[in-house]
């Protein structure tokens, strides 16, 4: 999925640093239960590369991995959920980063999702 800024691709495993980053980030952190121990990184590196309905989120321009989107067709509200994790820098700031993306309710993230497994 393309902005005119960004673009969503599948997390590669030299993504993993800065995803790392996030996870380690006590206010990226702040409500999904803090910090993520390092045994945790450790399994979550091994397995996050290619997993169907994660992304990275990189500029256009540069390529930089500015943060992930992350998607669950099996929420237990019973709709797919979408969620987008970013550094600080990029939090609050008028036309930021996460601002280009349209809402999972518009439709454009279904050809992206992973189907769910019964």
């Amino acid at each position: 999925m393309r902005t005119a800024r960004l673009f969503l691709r599948p997390v590669a495993a030299e993504d993993l640093p800065a995803v790392e980053r996030l996870w380690r980030d006590e206010r990226v952190r702040m409500y999904p239960g803090g910090p993520v121990a390092d045994e945790k990184i450790t399994v979550r590196s091994q397995r996050l590369p290619g997993t169907p309905g994660a992304f990275a989120v990189t500029g256009q321009d540069t390529g930089t991995v500015a943060g992930m989107v992350t998607t669950d067709p099996r929420s237990s509200r019973g709709a797919t959920e979408v969620s987008n994790t970013l550094p600080p820098e990029h939090w609050g700031r008028s036309g930021g980063i996460g601002k280009p993306w349209p809402p999972p309710s518009s439709g454009s993230w279904r050809p992206h999702l992973p189907t769910p497994s019964l």
